[in-house]
């Protein structure tokens, strides 16, 4: 179902009159000329990720976590105690489980279409609410490729506050080069039929290590205010008492620069923590 459809079958049926939140997602849309009715084609999207993410990005990306291997093996003993590893590496989860969520926001307004720098990104993550099934048809490879920008662009901020061979550092982009396709791995999950899901697969979702389908298709439900995170969806009770605020509303300008700060203050926190 289409987006501008969407909004008002569920307008539709819970009153006469739009509610608030529909009505801008409405006028949004009309606004910045996002057609619910094209839907992307897999081949499109193909075409879109490798115009994005080439080759040369994605060799510098794979040798983030074998230069960070290499460094972590000279220099294991400065590392931090065991346990505040542990602690650290799970706080670093939450926080990029929430920091998903920002993300997620950002790209979901309407508004952000016109913006040159994350434009393109916004119509994908707005053309995911037309053809949510096409997560899962793409080419899983389609799927996790555009990661190794978000790897790269952490390495390089990373570098510049602390150094090429800082362990904290080694330890944060191992532990990204993880969570990052695992973050997509469980967006995509999330939608696939439950008859193509592996029994693997369903059982993380119980446990909580992998983003619920029930809560994530809340999230899909017009006009899309809520349950934005898609890693484990663990920060989702955060972030959605925090939309709540005035002036943090999803359609906000403000949820862009905050996940640029969110992302910075992983990058300067976490390594200091574990050494």
């Amino acid at each position: 179902m289409g987006v501008l459809s969407a909004v008002l079958a569920a307008c539709a049926h819970l009153s006469a009159e739009p509610t608030p939140e529909a009505r801008e997602l409405l006028i949004a849309h009309r606004r910045k000329g996002v057609d619910p009715g094209t839907k992307w084609s897999v081949a499109a999207h193909k075409a879109d990720v490798a115009r994005r993410t080439p080759w040369p990005l994605l060799c510098i990306a794979a040798a983030i976590p074998v230069v960070s291997i290499a460094v972590l093996w000279r220099k294991s003993a400065e590392l931090g105690e065991p346990l505040w590893l542990i602690l650290a590496v799970c706080l670093a989860t939450y926080w990029v489980d929430l920091m998903s969520g920002m993300l997620h926001l950002a790209l979901d307004n309407p508004a952000n279409l016109t913006s040159p720098a994350i434009k393109g990104l916004c119509l994908g993550f707005q053309q995911h609410h037309v053809n949510p099934a096409m997560i899962y048809k793409m080419d899983m490879s389609d799927h996790l490729r555009p990661m190794v920008t978000a790897l790269i662009s952490s390495q390089v901020l990373g570098v510049l506050i602390h150094g090429y061979d800082c362990v904290g550092l080694c330890v944060l982009l191992l532990l990204l080069t993880l969570l990052l396709p695992w973050m997509q791995l469980c967006h995509r999950w999330a939608h696939l039929p439950a008859s193509q899901r592996s029994q693997l697969v369903s059982a993380l979702q119980r446990v909580g290590l992998a983003l619920s389908p029930a809560h994530h298709h809340a999230h899909h439900e017009a006009p899309y205010l809520h349950m934005f995170c898609i890693l484990t969806g663990h920060a989702n009770p955060l972030l959605n008492r925090i939309i709540q605020i005035p002036g943090f509303s999803p359609h906000s300008g403000i949820w862009a620069p905050a996940f640029i700060c969110a992302k910075i203050a992983l990058i300067i926190s976490f390594p200091l923590a574990v050494q």
